[in-house]
């Protein structure tokens, strides 16, 4: 027989759910027709980029905030260095579909990749343009990159490609390795944790957890690549060698902790 708290506890964060994703589909269109406004407004490129990308921002805290305030989720992060970071490659895991929302939120300056499709989407190219968001694949992909962390910004990557299927089962693609050896900027690691396990790829919407989900943000110290590898070694050994540490790194930062 179902616990009638329990079960009145996970029907009010469905609707939770809910409501939440009905915001975000209501904000979602905002970023857009700003930043068509923002395009006949008489200013620098420089100066719109910077616009647009606070207001996403700010959009995005407002997301997780009310998203908090609902009961969807409890969140907290945490600073390792107390420095605002600039001009940083931003490396996370992936282990829920909010990642790159929560980092956003509470990192400024951040550029991040696009896919190709969306800077072909009506609805998003403008945003992606005006943001100043680099798309995956150009053809000066890398060169692009190295100019916007030399500009100060804040590039994210996630080197998995995609969500993962649990904590430690990891599995790191080389090209955050390779841009960082390459450029030789500093790698800034932010350790995302969601207890227990909710937003997955196989989940919908509406498949909430019976507990209340805890997310942990943490912004760890940057370092650089060759601070950790044999910078003697050929290129494609570093690189390699490189990604098995971050692999170690972010395990090491995710094993041992708990959510309290």
């Amino acid at each position: 027989m179902t616990d009638a708290p329990t079960a009145d506890f996970f029907s009010r964060r469905v609707l939770a759910a809910g409501l939440s994703y009905s915001a975000f589909g209501l904000f979602a269109p905002f970023p857009a027709f700003a930043s068509l406004l923002l395009a006949v407004i008489p200013m620098s490129i420089e100066r719109r980029q910077t616009l647009t990308r606070k207001l996403i921002q700010w959009l995005c805290w407002l997301f997780v905030e009310l998203m908090q305030l609902f009961g969807l989720y409890r969140y907290r992060v945490i600073h390792e260095c107390q420095e605002i970071p600039a001009g940083k490659i931003v490396i996370a895991n992936h282990p829920m579909l909010l990642d790159a929302i929560f980092i956003m939120a509470h990192v400024p300056n951040v550029c991040c990749i696009a896919k190709p499709a969306l800077a072909k989407n009506v609805f998003t190219r403008s945003t992606l343009r005006q943001a100043g968001f680099l798309v995956a694949g150009q053809s000066n992909f890398v060169e692009q990159v190295k100019l916007n962390l030399s500009r100060g910004e804040n590039v994210l990557l996630f080197p998995e490609g995609t969500r993962n299927e649990s904590d430690l089962d990891l599995k790191f693609r080389r090209g955050a390795a390779n841009l960082a050896i390459q450029s030789d900027y500093e790698v800034l690691p932010i350790v995302m944790e969601c207890k227990p396990r909710a937003l997955q790829r196989h989940q919908r919407w509406y498949q909430i957890p019976a507990e209340l989900v805890q997310i942990r943000v943490t912004i760890c110290r940057s370092f650089k690549a060759c601070e950790h590898v044999d910078t003697s070694s050929p290129r494609t050994l570093q690189y390699r060698e490189f990604t098995e540490f971050l692999v170690r790194y972010f395990r090491t930062k995710l094993s041992p902790q708990t959510m309290n």
